[in-house]
Parts: C-alpha cells; structure tokens; sequence
C-alpha cells in the first residue's frame, strides 16, 4: 500500500541503460544527505537492491519502448523504505525461481539477490502500474 507522507526524496529517471550511473549517484546522495546513513557496507547493498529492481523494469517492464520510473526514499524509524513505480508491463515476481547451485546459470540472480538484501519487498499491479516496495531495518537513528 503507497505510504502517505511525502518521501525524503524523489527521482523521476528515464527507464534505459544510459541512466543507471545517474540512479547510482543519487542513491548514494540520498542515503547520506537525506536519510542519515553512513554505514559503508549497508549503503553498497541498498543501492545494489534498488539497482537490481530498476534494471528489472527497464528491461522487462519497458522491454524496447522506453519510460519512466519513479524512485522515492524514506525512513521511518529505524526502517529505510524504497519505492520503485512504473506503468510498463505487470510482472510476477513469485514466478522466478531462485538460482540452483547444481546447474549454470548466466542470469535470473537479480531477484534472489534482492531478496537477501531487504527484509521485506512488496510488488503489486495497480491499474495504474507496477509499485515495488523495498524495506530494510538500520536500526534507530
């Protein structure tokens, strides 16, 4: 369910390739400047969680056409919450299995990856789009 505060921040990024260096540079600004955190390790995951997320959307959400996702960032209490939105297709992500260690495998690592990292993720097609919501404890700050 969207939160109904006004997030810490906001990122409206294009959904292509070219963008992923921008996305990165504002996730590491915000997670400082804007959500107080200065746990090298933990910044490093959090970005590569929200990372992992946006790559998913721009190529399986928007597959050749393009668009846009909306990236908001905030916490509460002692939880960090990301939020990832974009009105591409829908996608189950109950439907990619995890990674088998007894068999190769080049891609399909973005999700399980995710899903070590957070405490809790939440998708949902909305008539208006695909919603992620990423949320991680840091504890008290």
């Amino acid at each position: 369910m969207r939160r109904s505060s006004t997030p810490a921040a906001r990122l409206d990024i294009d959904a292509s390739m070219a963008a992923g260096e921008r996305l990165g540079t504002w996730l590491r600004s915000v997670m400082s400047d804007e959500l107080g955190l200065d746990e090298p390790n933990l910044c490093r995951e959090l970005e590569l969680a929200v990372h992992e997320i946006w790559m998913n959307i721009v190529e399986h959400s928007y597959s050749e056409e393009g668009g846009t996702v909306t990236i908001t960032a905030d916490r509460e209490g002692g939880e960090v919450i990301f939020e990832l939105f974009d009105s591409g297709c829908d996608f189950d992500p109950l439907s990619v299995p995890d990674p088998r260690p007894d068999r190769e495998q080049v891609r399909g690592f973005g999700l399980y990856i995710v899903r070590s990292i957070m405490d809790r993720i939440v998708y949902e097609h909305t008539p208006d789009g695909n919603r992620w919501e990423l949320t991680r404890s840091v504890g008290v700050g």
